[in-house]
């Protein structure tokens, strides 16, 4: 509000530029914001003059903004030697500080480790992996007005290797009699394995079973063998 023997003039500047008040009624100036974002944020000075005195006052209005985690850290598979990143998307306000962390140690930027950050999108490059990078990462997210973490698995491994030339596994049966076929495989972690049948995965049924062992070998039995399964 302001008053005085003569109507004064009153402005509101924000880091040194106008601003219009929203609503004027009498002695009674009112700037209102009905949803409040970062720009927002600064030092509002209102001033009243007329012709015999001049009064100002400063106000300063800080912005915040709880954590809105749009993109968590999500489960990575990387081949060995090649690299890996986790990331985590979060609007806040501030801007957060977010430390990454592999067995409860702080990772920094280095030769093996690239932490970056693209506007909202923090990201940890691991870079040319071997398995020792294997394990859980973590993540810390605070802004000073909230915080959190999140943890997520990073699997270092090679490529499925059939241990078994194809020549080996051609198969030769009667028309009735039971039959089986198998493969050897070898990978870190331990490869899943899908068979087909013509271009279309083969489901296990009473005629088809797979079974695998520790040892890499998965094996289809086919149940009484039809024309049909050449």
């Amino acid at each position: 509000d302001a008053d005085g023997k003569e109507a004064p003039k009153v402005q509101l500047t924000k880091d040194g530029k106008e601003v219009k008040f929203t609503s004027v009624e009498g002695i009674r100036h009112v700037y209102s914001v009905p949803e409040v974002k970062p720009e927002h944020q600064g030092v509002y000075k209102v001033t009243a003059k007329n012709k015999t005195s001049a009064e100002e006052t400063n106000v300063t209005l800080h912005v915040t903004a709880p954590l809105n985690i749009t993109q968590s850290l999500t489960e990575q598979n990387v081949l060995l030697g090649q690299n890996g990143t986790l990331q985590i998307t979060c609007d806040a306000f501030p801007v957060p500080k977010v430390t990454w962390f592999f067995n409860d140690t702080e990772l920094k930027t280095s030769p093996k480790h690239k932490v970056e950050v693209k506007q909202n999108v923090f990201s940890l490059t691991v870079n040319k992996c071997d398995h020792p990078d294997t394990g859980i990462y973590r993540v810390l997210v605070d802004n000073g007005i909230d915080h959190t973490e999140q943890t997520a698995k990073f699997n270092v491994g090679v490529k499925p290797k059939v241990e078994a030339p194809k020549p080996a596994n051609d198969q030769t049966c009667t028309i009735g009699q039971d039959t089986q076929i198998s493969w050897k495989f070898s990978g870190i972690e331990k490869p899943h394995v899908t068979w087909f049948f013509n271009g279309q995965p083969l489901e296990a049924n009473e005629r088809f079973q797979i079974t695998e062992t520790e040892d890499g070998t998965s094996t289809l039995s086919i149940h009484k063998a039809q024309l049909a399964d050449k």
